[in-house]
């Protein structure tokens, strides 16, 4: 498993953000074994990250947008 990446810098701006998510989603791409993870990895995996400080966050934005796209039909 990968360790996860280093938390931004309290300097970063808009385009480091833009950049950090581009880089954390081509990794996803690339971390296919992620798919054969056994269960109890995964579990492990998946706990870790709900006990993240800012799980919450991430949620409110998927939630808004999921809410977004709903509005636009899309």
């Amino acid at each position: 498993m990968m360790p996860p990446p280093p938390p931004p810098s309290s300097s970063a701006n808009a385009d480091d953000g833009a950049n950090a998510g581009e880089a954390m989603a081509a990794a996803l791409c690339e971390a296919t074994g992620l798919y054969d993870l056994p269960r109890a990895a995964l579990e492990r995996l998946v706990g870790d990250v709900v006990r993240e400080d800012r799980f919450g966050a991430l949620l409110e934005n998927m939630s808004s947008m999921w809410a977004a796209k709903a509005a636009l039909g899309a």
